[in-house]
């Protein structure tokens, strides 16, 4: 048991508490929510969504050279698990949101880019992943106001069998380097594809 810390490009991209003892969190006990800030759940000012391959209806995977898209989702929408590279259950997940400075677009280190946390849970509030990066951001091409980031690799512990057909709430939120908070929040359908 202990934690499991994906990197990819130098970037931490999720983390999968197996011992909430190991997790270096300040209580020791329990994967973190996302706090979400003074209404957010009448007035969301972020859209979470998944990630899929552009042109293809695909879920990401993370292979290189695709090329990831923000699709929105919908109160109970399904959101297919991914098996990762590494044999790890992941939900691919996107975001999309409005006025916030997204970043330096060609340094994959950047502080500049907005910070993005995402926490899960299900059932009874149970925390089963938490998210934590400063993804790329990318513009819209019809509004320069409005920006996303795709390909969110938020894994999770369970075996997707024991998840399918699962509700799981998805709390988000991003700070930028301004100090700018957009939070949202959605509740979808674990499936498996």
């Amino acid at each position: 048991m202990g934690m499991l810390v994906v990197l990819m490009s130098g970037v931490t991209v999720g983390c999968l508490v197996t011992d909430p003892s190991q997790s270096g969190f300040p209580d020791n006990t329990d994967v973190p929510d996302v706090e979400l800030g003074p209404g957010c759940l009448e007035s969301p000012t972020l859209t979470i969504g998944r990630c899929e391959v552009a042109g293809t209806e695909e879920d990401c995977t993370g292979v290189p050279g695709e090329s990831p898209v923000f699709i929105p989702l919908e109160e109970r929408d399904d959101v297919n698990m991914v098996i990762g590279s590494q044999g790890s259950t992941m939900f691919v997940l996107a975001i999309q949101t409005r006025g916030v400075d997204a970043g330096d677009p060609d340094d994959p280190t950047s502080p500049s880019r907005p910070e993005v946390r995402v926490s899960l849970s299900h059932g009874e509030s149970v925390h089963m992943a938490f998210y934590r990066s400063k993804p790329l951001f990318v513009p819209d091409e019809d509004d320069s106001m409005v920006a996303s980031a795709s390909g969110l690799f938020v894994i999770v512990e369970q075996h997707r069998n024991g998840l399918a057909g699962e509700l799981v709430q998805a709390n988000a939120s991003i700070t930028d380097n301004h100090g700018e908070y957009r939070c949202g929040t959605v509740a979808f359908v674990a499936a498996v594809p």
